[in-house]
């Protein structure tokens, strides 16, 4: 979706999602493929910055992997984002810029809806477009067939968090001929199961040959990944980064196995994956490392449960390894902080390590002492040291800073945040390591959140640390002194910071933030975030003082405090009085305002005297009615420098025509056209307008009906309330699509072998799976349906479509998991003809394919398979389908006798409890 997350996370905090989305868990060292672009919203990074900087690339990132930077900041989704995202811009130059077709149409897909006619998506589609991002299926009016038969050069493919299910995954491992131009295809996040684990392996074998792959947040099995990975890694050539986050691998023996002689892997990333044989996977990697020809440049291992022998093991090929560039093993056992220190001596000594990432690392005992000298006298090329929440103390920097002072030069970015037994004293230690010349530190980014920073302002003298530009000391500890000291830092004499972030500190009616805000007008400062500080409006008057005094802003992060339209109405006056301002970016989620606040802020863009530069409008989770939507939809629009906004989630409650004429003032505004067709609006009657790049707009959580417009206009970019009616996830037919076009099938359908489609039902394993699907008669009037809830019946299925969808149906099959025989959320359906499928089709893409309250898909079977269809088949067909119907005939009849009983027996307790009064529904009184 377009908004937000959620607005309370802190920087630091573990944050479970979907997709193990925990502050851990998000372990990308060296994104030799982003995820769709999305100048709006790119995902924010993970505390442990382990982002920055990527080691080589592979060659998929030559033509489609690095995406062009955004000229725009934006919103955060979440503290710790924000954070990030206010010191990216000093970083976003370094990014090679992509090719202006591919971001065209990157920007023109995102914002096609059901509005937008084909021929505007299909125009942007041409041989510059080498990147496909699928996050959702397109409009049923717009031909997928279409759009995937332009892109001719099509090498880089992401299909990530569709829910496709296994069948659909598997159709695409096995489907994929080798002679096909992909290089880069992420499948994480669709709910595969052991089985496919198979099927990638064959992907790797004898696929086309990819350089990347993500497979993460899909279950793939105990060891049966590991088993038919590692076979595969043994054999391929080609594969450079390999991503299996969450797969539910607890024995990774074999896949040790496989990159002991694989020869061409460069990043590995298997993080949160249970290994039970805690050891093992600490000497695998460490005998992997060791070895001459290692290529390996980036190495997640977050949350492998190892044990501390493990990670010794690990440390002993560290030691003697010249290969590896990036390293993160947050979330593992150390056992004591002195086998922590032993390991960051090895880390730093290391001669080509950039990226460290320790956190959350589980110690017993703190003790340290100074351990060997260092195996190297060179200098370090470490760029970014994270020991977020690792229980060092003061002690472990000090034995750093006497075995490595001024041998750290490198060193831009340290995360010490949560550490009990470290305080302000540790600034000195972290000069004496990164004072390359003796005189003043590299590090220009500083995490110290959640720490005891009293004396953190004497600390950091700018003779010692003159090129520090970001800090975040969110929820660090400081009296009223020493927070009137840290406001110090901010005089034109004082550190030249332009990134200042105080969450999460109790600030209201502070002396030290009205020095700090007077501080302002003369610093260096742009991006400054004090959220959930408890602020009220009047806290917040010297700030707009100091904007008044010519104070250039760029972002300011107000979200989670007290703050009502007041702070709207003084910050609008504010810009206004310049003809320009430079703020872009403002967050002013989780407060009080409502419409007299967002009018004031929709007056920055009406004002005939003020040019904006406010891009970026974060007013989620307040009291704004329909009257301040209203005004904060009109002034989006090509011509507004207003491209993302956010105002989901209020408490107000609305009506159904209210919602109803916000999407219609809103269309308007963007410029959509409008028509209907008797009462129904036409799909594809617009052509897409122009709209500013990076648009982002999210109206979720609003409460009511949608209406009619609200669907129409939902798209990646424009978020409404529809996806809860209706799943806009790709289908097992949209996979089909892809397959038959990369194979260059023009007959519109995929081609599998009669053994791949038994692998993709599961023919070949699940003896419930209909022979049926082996016919191709009856694979023509046949339908997938996915995403079924746990307790759907065959029966309310076939009530459903029969009497819903005006289908005539021969047999519905709900599959079942072969071990636990729960329903596994799909099922087969056979109808009588081509136009009952054609029925079920529409009934899907109107929205009304919900069983219990939860929608589900509906897919056709568009694939032809090779040697199959004999009249043997076709007689096994018939039996087990008349099979099936006499196991379901003896179902029913024994649940209406089961039914029969009960009513009986109760019937009988009836009559008994009226002839003995005492007698009540089973006591004695």
């Amino acid at each position: 979706g377009a908004g937000p997350a959620d607005n309370g996370a802190k920087a630091g905090d573990v944050k479970s999602g979907k997709g193990g989305g925990d502050n851990n868990s998000k372990t990308s060292t060296t994104p030799t493929h982003p995820p769709e672009k999305s100048t709006a919203s790119p995902p924010p990074p993970s505390s442990d910055k382990s982002a920055s900087p990527p080691p080589q690339q592979p060659p998929v990132t030559t033509t489609a992997s690095k995406q062009q930077p955004s000229s725009t900041t934006t919103l955060p989704s979440s503290d710790q984002s924000t954070a990030a995202n206010m010191a990216a811009a000093e970083d976003e130059s370094v990014l090679p810029l992509e090719p202006e077709g591919q971001r065209q149409f990157d920007t023109i897909l995102r914002a096609t809806n059901a509005l937008v006619s084909q021929d505007s998506l299909l125009k942007a589609a041409n041989k510059n477009v080498t990147r496909l991002a699928m996050r959702r299926m397109l409009s049923d009016h717009i031909s997928f067939t279409s759009l995937l038969s332009k892109l001719e050069n099509l090498q880089v493919l992401d299909l990530s968090g569709n829910d496709l299910g296994p069948q659909a995954i598997r159709t695409l491992c096995l489907a994929l001929p080798p002679t096909c131009p992909l290089v880069s295809l992420n499948i994480a996040d669709n709910k595969t199961d052991t089985d496919t684990a198979e099927s990638i392996g064959t992907l790797l074998s004898k696929g086309p040959p990819l350089a990347y792959l993500d497979v993460s947040s899909n279950y793939l099995g105990k060891d049966f990944f590991a088993r038919c990975i590692g076979q595969a890694l043994k054999s391929n050539t080609t594969l450079q980064t390999l991503r299996a986050q969450s797969i539910g691998m607890v024995d990774a023996k074999c896949l040790l196995e496989g990159l002991m002689e694989n020869s061409s892997l460069v990043e590995l990333d298997i993080s949160n994956n249970d290994i039970t044989d805690r050891k093992a996977l600490g000497a695998g990697f460490g005998e992997i490392l060791k070895k001459s020809d290692c290529l390996l440049q980036s190495l997640a291992l977050v949350g492998c449960n190892m044990s501390p022998e493990g990670l010794q093991l690990l440390r002993e090929g560290l030691a003697v390894n010249t290969s590896l560039q990036a390293l993160n093993l947050n979330n593992n056992e150390f056992g004591t902080s002195q086998a922590m220190l032993e390991f960051v001596f090895s880390a730093f000594s290391h001669p080509a390590l950039t990226n460290l990432h320790l956190n959350d690392t589980r110690v017993k005992d703190t003790d340290v002492k100074d351990p060997p000298p260092p195996s190297s006298a060179a200098a370090s090329k470490l760029q970014v040291l994270s020991m977020n929440s690792s229980q060092v103390s003061d002690n472990f920097f000090t034995c750093l800073a006497t075995a490595f002072q001024g041998k750290l030069p490198c060193l831009v970015d340290v995360d010490i945040s949560n550490n009990s037994g470290l305080t302000a004293t540790v600034m000195e230690q972290l000069w004496k390591i990164t004072s390359g010349d003796g005189s003043t530190s590299s590090i220009r980014k500083l995490t110290t959140a959640m720490n005891e920073m009293e004396t953190l302002a004497t600390q950091l003298p700018v003779e010692k640390f003159p090129h520090l530009t970001y800090l975040n000391v969110r929820k660090a500890r400081f009296s009223p002194k020493g927070l009137t000291a840290l406001a110090g830092v901010l005089s034109p004499s004082g550190l030249p910071l332009s990134t200042l972030v105080m969450d999460g500190m109790k600030l209201s009616g502070k002396e030290g933030l009205k020095k700090l805000f007077a501080s302002c007008a003369a610093s260096k400062m742009t991006a400054l975030s004090l959220s959930g500080c408890s602020l009220n409006d009047g806290d917040l008057m010297p700030l707009m003082d100091a904007l008044k005094s010519g104070f250039k802003l760029h972002m300011l992060k107000l979200s989670s405090n007290r703050l009502t339209d007041a702070t709207p109405k003084s910050l609008s006056e504010s810009l206004v009085s310049f003809p320009t301002h430079p703020l872009s970016v403002l967050d002013l989620s989780s407060n009080q305002i409502s419409d007299g606040g967002a009018k004031d802020l929709c007056s920055i863009y009406a004002s005939k005297n003020h040019n904006s530069s406010l891009h970026s409008l974060n007013l989620a989770s307040n009291a704004i009615g329909k009257d301040g939507l209203l005004a904060l939809v009109s002034v989006m629009g090509s011509k507004s420098t207003l491209k993302c906004l956010y105002v989901n989630d209020q408490t107000t409650s609305f009506l159904e025509a209210d919602i109803e004429e916000v999407y219609v003032r809103l269309a308007a505004s963007l410029g959509f056209t409008v028509k209907k067709s008797g009462e129904t609006i036409e799909k594809g009657c617009s052509d897409l307008p122009s709209l500013p790049d990076g648009l982002s707009i999210n109206l979720r959580g609003l409460g009511g009906h949608i209406g009619e417009l609200g669907p129409m206009l939902d798209c990646p970019a424009i978020a409404t309330d529809s996806a809860s009616k209706r799943l806009t996830a790709l289908t097992l037919e949209n996979v089909f699509d892809i397959c038959a076009v990369l194979q260059g099938q023009k007959s519109g359908k995929c081609v599998l072998s009669s053994g791949d489609w038994n692998h993709v039902t599961g023919a070949d394993k699940d003896n419930t799976t209909p022979s049926w699907l082996q016919l191709a008669d009856s694979r023509k009037n046949g339908i997938y349906l996915g995403n079924l809830p746990g307790n759907t019946t065959s029966q309310r299925l076939e009530a459903l479509l029969e009497m819903e969808a005006d289908c005539s149906i021969e047999e519905v099959v709900l599959m079942k998991d072969p071990v636990t025989k729960n329903i596994s959320g799909s099922a087969w359906i056979l109808l009588s003809d081509e136009t009952s499928v054609q029925r079920a089709l529409d009934f899907y893409n109107r929205g009304e394919a919900l069983v219990f309250g939860t929608p589900f898909s509906v897919a056709r079977l568009k694939v032809t398979v090779e040697d199959a269809g004999s009249s043997e088949a076709a007689a096994k067909a018939r039996q087990d389908m008349v099979a099936r119907q006499k196991a379901r005939a003896a179902e029913d009849r024994a649940h209406r006798l089961l039914i029969q009983q009960n009513t009986e027996e109760s019937w009988k307790r009836h009559a008994y409890r009226l002839a003995h009064p005492a007698y009540a529904d089973g006591r004695i009184w």
